[in-house]
């Protein structure tokens, strides 16, 4: 009877010991994520932002948000949000394939003025880089003076 205790007991340490041991690995990948760079631009070629900016006009129909991260275990998911004026207006996950990979998210922005901020979130929800922009009024067309000779 007390071989079966000690068996039962030496099964359940050892399961703490399996599980411990996995999620100590699973922190360790998450751990060692470095995002090098994190930019707005107003598109993509060849892998890397073009137009990049701070602030667009309201005529912009889509930003991105594209982002080059390096150290990340394979595979990886890492999560671009996207916020206007604070409220969340959308979550994109992305995988990350390799130990240096480059991705990005296209942001249609419906006209809305205002302040928008562009985070990159590891699979925890840590916040591995911010970016700020902001979306003005476009100017109102100048009429030109017609002139007579």
């Amino acid at each position: 009877m007390k071989l079966k205790t000690n068996i039962r007991w030496l099964t359940i340490l050892l399961g703490m010991a399996v599980v411990s041991s996995l999620y100590a690995e699973e922190k360790t990948k998450t751990a060692d994520i470095v995002t090098v760079d994190a930019v707005i631009a107003k598109d993509v070629q060849d892998r890397q932002p073009v137009g990049e900016a701070s602030s667009f006009s309201s005529d912009t129909e889509t930003v991105v948000g594209w982002t080059l991260v390096k150290g990340a275990e394979e595979p990886i998911e890492i999560t671009h949000v996207w916020s206007y004026k604070g409220e969340e207006m959308s979550a994109i996950p992305l995988n990350i394939r390799s130990s240096a990979f480059r991705t990005w998210s296209r942001k249609t922005l419906f006209g809305l003025t205002g302040t928008w901020t562009f985070e990159v979130k590891d699979p925890e929800g840590k916040v591995l880089a911010t970016q700020t922009f902001e979306v003005t009024e476009s100017p109102a067309p100048t009429k030109s003076k017609a002139t007579t000779k």
